[in-house]
């Protein structure tokens, strides 16, 4: 066998030996992930989220693509941002606020919403249960507790001498009665 023949030969089983290994890749599967304020606010909460990610394998821009929606801190404006990741039929969406999450499964569809939330999922009516999520939503919340009578002893150990201490709050958010407690 000469020898061109023999490099085209080996080009070829070379080439054979590649073909199964590119279409066995999978392109990179899509994540978005709504952020209800601007991005130096809130993309630092959710660093955790994108180190387990990658720690996982999960290699942004190799085998996930995050496209990252920001609501700027307006009401109106995420509702905009929960249509918009619905419509663009990501394989997963992440919802950094129970108010996205319940915005995201407003809009339906089938996609997995994962949430970060300090509401009560339960309560907010984004899951049935804690142990039986169902639909496809699921995550993790931050239980509060006792956490607002700490906050307001501890304000009272600062500033003894306060006699009126104002609090706001969202009248809108799905747990405002929580909060109030």
């Amino acid at each position: 066998m000469s020898f061109g023949r023999r490099r085209a030969l080996i080009g070829a089983i070379g080439a054979g030996l590649a073909v199964p290994r590119a279409l066995l890749a999978q392109a990179p599967k899509t994540v978005v992930v709504l952020f209800a304020g601007d991005s130096e606010d809130d993309e630092p909460a959710a660093l955790a989220f994108f180190d387990e990610m990658r720690r996982r394998g999960w290699s942004d821009g190799v085998s996930v693509r995050y496209e990252r929606l920001h609501g700027k801190g307006s009401r109106e404006y995420v509702a905009g941002l929960a249509g918009r990741a619905a419509e663009s039929a990501p394989d997963l969406i992440v919802a950094t606020t129970s108010s996205l999450a319940l915005a995201v499964t407003k809009e339906g569809g089938a996609v997995p919403v994962v949430f970060m939330s300090s509401s009560d999922p339960v309560a907010v009516g984004l899951v049935e249960s804690i142990a039986r999520p169902g639909g496809n939503v699921t995550g993790a919340y931050q239980v509060q507790g006792d956490a607002a009578a700490v906050r307001y002893q501890l304000i009272r150990e600062l500033l003894p001498g306060a006699r009126k201490v104002g609090v706001v709050y969202d009248r809108r958010a799905a747990d405002l009665a929580r909060q109030q407690r």
